[in-house]
């Protein structure tokens, strides 16, 4: 069964589903949305991409 997110979504479209992220989350999702790969998140954020894969996982586990 695979997650039901797209990181693709509109940001009014996740907002207003209230999805409890962190503001960390919700700047990997933000860039995410904009087509950005892990690295170049990393990169952007100013945090290793073993970071940026550990809360890509925690918004795709809290969105379920």
């Amino acid at each position: 069964m695979g997650s039901k997110f797209d990181f693709r979504m509109s940001r009014s479209d996740y907002d207003d589903l209230c999805f409890d992220l962190t503001d960390d989350e919700h700047a990997v999702l933000d860039l995410r949305r904009r087509g950005m790969h892990n690295a170049d998140i990393a990169a952007e954020l100013y945090c290793s991409e073993r970071t940026v894969n550990r809360r890509v996982r925690a918004i795709k586990n809290k969105i379920g």
